[in-house]
């Protein structure tokens, strides 16, 4: 029985003859006209007139302090591939030479950067506190126990 017929059954008379359920057919003939229509087109996107502003990468360390100091807080593997990219490799030959993937090359670099920026940043002036204050549940406050 070819596609012109079986445009002219229902679905349960088509999976009567095919042995399947009636619900089956529905998903197939679903499909099929699915993939037969063509896909929506669309205007082409207007492009920008300004000039692009420049972005800050990961990878861009300058105004950072990449002395040995600080170097030294970082992890072994950051500092391997932050020196590295200081030296001028580029994230592909890092991840070659230290068998690792792109993809984390970029994340050590971007996490390095973090954490030489924070280091950098001079902490607000006032002695910071935790968030959580240690608290006194009844019991411990009833013995006359105070905060340490």
């Amino acid at each position: 029985m070819d596609l012109a017929e079986q445009d002219k059954l229902s679905s349960a008379q088509i999976g009567r003859l095919n042995g399947i359920a009636p619900s089956t057919v529905r998903v197939y003939q679903m499909r099929a006209r699915r993939t037969l229509k063509s896909p929506p087109t669309r205007p082409p996107a207007p492009k920008a007139a300004s000039s692009p502003t420049p972005r800050r990468t990961a990878t861009d360390f300058t105004g950072m302090d990449v002395s040995a100091a600080a170097l030294n807080q970082l992890p072994q593997r950051q500092r391997q591939v932050v020196r590295m990219h200081l030296a001028g490799a580029q994230p592909a030959e890092i991840a070659i030479e230290l068998s690792m993937a792109k993809a984390t090359v970029r994340v050590h670099l971007h996490r390095a950067m973090k954490t030489l920026q924070t280091n950098t940043t001079p902490a607000p002036p006032g002695r910071r506190r935790s968030r959580r204050t240690p608290s006194l549940c009844g019991r411990h406050a009833q013995r006359g126990e105070t905060k340490r």
